[in-house]
């Protein structure tokens, strides 16, 4: 997969890191909140501190 998608007008951004089990998505705040409701797609608001390792998943947690 590529590791960034940015289209020519910068209205979003995809970002993926091989060492990271997540995708971020960047983008309008409307843009933000269509992505979270959407019932096909897991997703949740993010920030800079937020922790993207794996134990710190609290949706798809297996213990």
């Amino acid at each position: 997969m590529p590791q960034l998608i940015w289209p020519a007008d910068h209205s979003w951004t995809v970002a993926s890191e091989i060492d990271v089990d997540s995708t971020l998505v960047g983008g309008s705040y409307d843009f933000i909140n269509e992505l979270i409701e959407h019932p096909s797609v897991e997703a949740v608001r993010v920030g800079e501190a937020t922790d993207l390792t794996w134990d710190a998943d609290s949706i798809n947690r297996v213990i």
